[in-house]
């Protein structure tokens, strides 16, 4: 079961003021200052943020990174572990990315995300054999993502 979260993204606003500017020189002639006024910048629509992955009530937490780039992998957790394993993935950059989870090198499964920045790609198994998970994240290009793996 995913969980899924939005950010809201900021927008930042600048006043652009007219200024009038004169000559610094001794030459005082009957010609107006000249005006300088900045251009409009272009309307761009603002580039969508990473969304919040929340950490849950319950369980352990064994890894949250956010704003990430390039490929990741890790071995998480102790032999001892037991239970569900819920990772949630959130990426933005266009292209894809793809995660993969081991339980003791066995594969427990994988997903792929497009990394449009509307979702949160998520995979959690019931009933995991016991031992450390390792996850993997590999992106297809420059994409910038966040990762949480929570066991129990």
């Amino acid at each position: 079961m995913a969980r899924h979260a939005r950010a809201g993204i900021g927008i930042t606003a600048l006043a652009l003021i007219p200024v009038s500017l004169s000559a610094c020189t001794g030459d005082r002639s009957d010609r107006p200052a000249a005006e300088v006024s900045a251009a409009p910048s272009p309307s761009a629509s603002p580039s969508p943020s990473l969304l919040a992955i929340a950490e849950p009530d319950t369980g352990h937490v064994l890894t949250h990174l956010e704003n990430r780039t390039g490929p990741w992998q890790a071995t998480l957790g102790t032999a001892k572990d037991t239970g569900s394993l819920a990772i949630d993935v959130s990426c933005i950059g266009g292209g894809q990315l793809v995660f993969t989870t081991e339980i003791e090198g066995s594969s427990r499964g994988s997903g792929t995300i497009s990394c449009d920045g509307q979702d949160i790609q998520g995979a959690q198994a019931e009933d995991e054999p016991r031992g450390r998970a390792t996850v993997t994240i590999t992106p297809d290009g420059a994409q910038r993502w966040s990762v949480l793996v929570v066991r129990g």
